[in-house]
């Protein structure tokens, strides 16, 4: 029961990453590989350990306890069970990781064309167009997933005809990201009353810079204490190996 329910678990945390999956990709289609893939996994263990107790017991003698053959099998199946979903996990949540990172980047770009005199539909076409000719694979592996997904939005609004800035809203009421949440609502509040852009999306700039920074500073606290360990190891080895000699010695 509990396998189940971790599996039940692992299911609904991939499917709370759905927001970030590009047009084409199916989350049913994500969620059934994940699936067949684990469950191929757990039979190729299961058999292994039912082919380890059959060969033990056809030699006539034990080399070891019967129950270790078990209990591999079923620890090895739990961990590639787990792992088939926790791979396509990791790389929706680094997608979703570049979505955030590449928003600094993106207001900047977006407040030039701006002040540049363009609208705010045509500096969104703009920012979706100038990456239209890179390959999926490789926007994604520079970190452009967030143009990626202006892309979607952008034919999903010539193909619905809803204007790009309703597109963007409708899009965040799905996502799970705040950052893309409070730059819909601007867009939208400048689409209805028509406030000033441009200075809303300068400070947000500035915010969200001023939190890359501070969380980048808290990684590299945690991979300072990281290293403390290995580092007290090595220490404590190169005391063993000067003190070695002498203490033979004695």
């Amino acid at each position: 029961m509990k396998i189940l329910r971790g599996a039940g678990a692992q299911e609904k945390s991939l499917r709370e990453l759905e927001w970030v999956l590009f047009s084409g990709e199916d989350i049913e289609t994500l969620v059934s590989q994940a699936k067949g893939e684990a469950v191929r996994s757990a039979v190729i263990c299961a058999a292994a350990a039912i082919a380890g107790l059959i060969a033990d017991a056809a030699l006539g003698f034990s080399l070891c306890d019967p129950l270790v053959f078990p209990v591999i099998g079923a620890l090895a199946a739990a961990f590639f069970y787990f792992a088939a979903w926790d791979r396509r996990k990791k790389r929706l949540r680094r997608r979703a990781a570049d979505i955030e990172a590449e928003f600094p980047s993106m207001c900047l770009q977006l407040i030039l064309l701006l002040n540049a005199g363009l609208v705010v539909s045509s500096a969104f076409e703009r920012l979706a167009a100038g990456n239209s000719g890179m390959p999926r694979e490789r926007m994604e592996k520079e970190g452009k997933s967030l143009y990626v997904i202006f892309g979607d939005i952008a034919r999903e609004s010539a193909s619905s005809n809803i204007s790009f800035v309703e597109q963007i809203y409708l899009f965040s009421k799905k996502c799970r990201s705040r950052t893309f949440i409070r730059f819909a609502v601007m867009v939208m509040d400048n689409a209805q009353h028509g406030s000033s852009l441009a200075d809303k999306l300068e400070r947000e700039r500035e915010q969200l810079w001023s939190s890359r920074l501070s969380s980048a500073r808290g990684r590299a606290k945690e991979a300072e204490t990281k290293l403390c360990f290995p580092l007290m190891l090595l220490l404590v080895s190169l005391v063993s190996i000067c003190t070695a000699p002498a203490l033979l010695q004695m």
